[in-house]
């Protein structure tokens, strides 16, 4: 409900591992909702701009964040990951400055997450650094960068994304087209049974 955009951004700033990637998930949804469910308009919008304006603070403090007060790179980068991924996902040009940024990132997944919301802008800086990222390092963001550059859809790059931004990732293609489309898996993934019983609840092809 749009009640919960205060626990939500609450709950992102904590960067208590997983509950904080869930809040972002759930931000970012709520960034792009198109009508009220349980408000006026006008509290729509207002809810949408606060929880945009939550996801760029949080990709920024978190890449600010100190050396000495990181208790847990891992965590870290996966909740960076999980912010990119939401920003990607709304749409909106407001995101499109922190993005720009994220594209830069010297995470290859908080690239790659990046450079998936990219193609969604028809603007010079952004085709700038979908240009620069096809010469990028990691393989899977070379192949987002020209697959966004074509216009085309391609295989959801989840190996190296954590099960929650997976999910994510699917329901955005999924509102997005009715075509068919790719999830590629580690089959050494600790959970890969998850992932695969969710690609099938999911209606993946």
């Amino acid at each position: 409900s749009l009640a919960s955009v205060g626990p939500l951004v609450s709950l992102l700033q904590s960067g208590e591992d997983l509950p904080a990637r869930q809040a972002a998930i759930a931000l970012g949804r709520l960034a792009k909702r198109r009508s009220a469910v349980d408000g006026p308009p006008g509290q729509l919008q207002a809810s949408k701009r606060r929880a945009l304006a939550a996801l760029i603070d949080a990709f920024e403090s978190l890449t600010n964040t100190p050396d000495n007060q990181i208790k847990d790179i891992r965590a870290l980068q996966e909740l960076r990951e999980a912010v990119v991924d939401a920003l990607a996902g709304v749409g909106d040009p407001a995101a499109l400055p922190t993005l720009l940024r994220a594209a830069d990132d010297v995470d290859a997944r908080v690239r790659f997450a990046a450079t998936n919301g990219l193609g969604q802008f028809d603007t010079i800086e952004s085709v700038d650094a979908l240009r620069r990222r096809l010469s990028d390092a990691d393989r899977g963001v070379r192949l987002t960068a020209a697959t966004a550059q074509a216009g085309g859809l391609g295989i959801i790059a989840a190996a190296p994304k954590t099960f929650d931004p997976m999910v994510t990732a699917i329901d955005e293609v999924r509102e997005t087209t009715d075509a068919p489309f790719g999830v590629n898996l580690r089959t050494d993934a600790g959970d890969i049974d998850r992932r695969v019983e969710h690609l099938i609840t999911a209606e993946v092809r």
